[in-house]
């Protein structure tokens, strides 16, 4: 448990200190100034080994049976060329469902509660949505394939995400130019949302 809590107090902190980044054009500078550096190497050091001993437990006990779950697809998964995925690969993937786990879907679905039930919402909306859940479901847990054909259920979600986005600084880095299907186009180097 104390692990699992330096993990969480790891990805707080380094998720902080990149946020920021994207806000200081001179964050090397500083955070080589403030030694915030040397806590974002430790921090990468400290998850890595961390998902590094979560491939080796399961590579050293085996899958156990039942659905594959995320790490055993990977695990299993191959590159274009028919090798194994890297272990380094594997991790980066780990780190990315933990983090959208961890962070961002709790953030989602309290946003969606808090559009249903805002004043001045449209009851008509929580009651389509208990109908379809209650229709769909038919008194069992909620499955991959049972939210796929909840559309109504989607449609509120990507709603409240719109309204609500709980990464409004997703940016990425053009590595090549290119154009995208509006005919905008970006240049190498250039940053986007």
């Amino acid at each position: 448990m104390e692990e699992e809590s330096s993990l969480g107090h790891t990805f707080d902190s380094t998720t902080s200190i990149c946020s920021k980044r994207a806000l200081n054009p001179i964050w090397r500078i500083k955070e080589w100034m403030t030694g915030t550096d040397e806590k974002i190497r430790s921090g990468q050091h400290f998850v890595a080994e961390h998902m590094a001993s979560i491939i080796q437990r399961r590579r050293e006990k085996g899958f156990l049976g039942g659905k594959k779950d995320l790490l055993q697809l990977f695990l299993e998964a191959t590159d274009d060329d028919g090798n194994p995925l890297s272990d380094s690969v594997t991790q980066d993937f780990i780190v990315n469902i933990t983090v959208a786990g961890r962070d961002a879907v709790p953030q989602y679905l309290s946003w969606m509660i808090y559009c249903l039930h805002r004043t001045g919402s449209d009851p008509e909306v929580r009651e389509n949505l208990v109908r379809e859940t209650d229709e769909v479901l038919q008194g069992e847990q909620p499955t991959y394939d049972t939210y796929k054909s909840q559309k109504y259920t989607e449609t509120c979600f990507h709603k409240s995400l719109r309204l609500f986005p709980v990464i409004p600084r997703n940016m990425k880095k053009c590595m090549k130019d290119d154009v995208i299907p509006d005919g905008t186009k970006i240049r190498a180097g250039d940053w986007f949302t």
